[in-house]
């Protein structure tokens, strides 16, 4: 067993809650060695099956895909002390994404629930969070006062949950609300966020309840759909990997757990013809010049030339390159005769 002493408090309820779903399935005297890999298929199924007459709730292939990704930490430990050979966890877990849990917080909706805060420290929280995309209660609460460049427009962020340090701009609606906190700070404070540093406290309640001060339901997964909808908005206006190095995860992660098609994108696909020419940077005048007519400006200024009087012999055009070039890049005139086409 591993003491556990690195170990967060929600990191160790998590394992021991697993222990527990594999003890009610297994037994308590069950071997380690005793574990098959269909054994673990048949305790996926039974976590996600429920049981109504032992009052056991079924759980979601989410979640039954987390426990079996903790079983597997656990039994690798097990493996690497050499007390079982093989591992029965050690198929590649793919956790589903529920998207019904995703949420878009506009800007709007953001300013309305800044300005519904009661404190000036709630509004650092929120706005780290949204414009940021910082990790809460990790990251955010331990950002202290040195972390901050201000002439350089930057601040430090610590990820405890990956072990590791980035930098993040200074964005204008933080800097408006970290200059206002540093005004208000006692002399010789240390964090930025001094009121809510208790761990346990449940800043997740006290959000739901700015919220609906604000006159806006509560959406699942509150802080993390904070920090998603920071990351779609960011996405829109700067490369990946800027993106990337900001809020300390990769394209893969961002993609699957955290980018969102919002109502604007819906909007604009429904409105905005963008399979107009005009979209494409070439307007329709071009079009017709090189592919609306049936003599192209060359044949213009050099018109058809007949080799006799008798209209039945063949026309001779007068001598050009053997490879003439369009006005228009290849690659657009294709898609441009595939607009015209439809």
């Amino acid at each position: 067993d591993r003491d556990g002493s690195d170990w967060k408090p929600n990191s160790t309820r998590n394992y021991k809650n697993t222990r527990k779903w594999m003890v009610d399935y297994f037994g308590e005297n069950c071997r380690l060695t005793d574990i098959t890999t269909g054994d673990v298929k048949r305790w996926r199924r039974w976590m996600e099956a429920g049981d109504e007459e032992k009052g056991r709730k079924p759980l979601s292939e989410s979640t039954s895909a987390k426990h079996h990704k903790r079983a597997r930490e656990m039994f690798t430990e097990a493996q690497n002390d050499r007390l079982i050979h093989e591992n029965p966890f050690r198929a590649k877990i793919s956790i589903p994404v529920d998207q019904e849990k995703q949420f878009y917080v506009s800007r709007e909706a953001s300013t309305a629930i800044i300005d519904s805060c009661d404190d000036l420290e709630w509004k650092l929280i929120f706005a780290l969070c949204r414009y940021a995309g910082l990790r809460c209660p990790s990251e955010v609460l331990a950002l202290t006062w040195q972390d901050i460049q201000w002439d350089a427009g930057k601040f430090l962020v610590r990820a405890s949950k990956t072990d590791s340090e980035r930098m993040v701009p200074l964005f204008p609606r933080l800097r408006e609300l970290f200059d206002e906190a540093w005004d208000l700070a006692p002399d010789n404070s240390t964090y930025v966020i001094r009121r809510y540093r208790d761990t346990e406290a449940n800043l997740r309640t006290q959000l739901h309840r700015i919220i609906r001060r604000a006159g806006i339901e509560p959406w699942p997964k509150a802080f993390v759909n904070l920090r998603a909808s920071c990351r779609t908005d960011l996405e829109r206006i700067y490369p990946k990997y800027i993106c990337n190095r900001w809020l300390g995860h990769g394209s893969a992660v961002a993609e699957r757990h955290y980018l969102m098609d919002t109502q604007d994108e819906w909007t604009r696909a429904t409105e905005v013809d963008d399979f107009e020419p005009s979209s494409f940077g070439v307007n329709s005048g071009d079009i017709r010049a090189d592919h609306g007519s049936s003599r192209g400006p060359e044949e213009e200024e050099n018109p058809v030339q007949m080799t006799g009087d008798d209209p039945g012999q063949h026309r001779r055009y007068t001598r050009r390159d053997s490879n003439p070039q369009p006005s228009v890049p290849k690659a657009w005139c294709l898609v441009l005769n595939a607009v015209r086409l439809e």
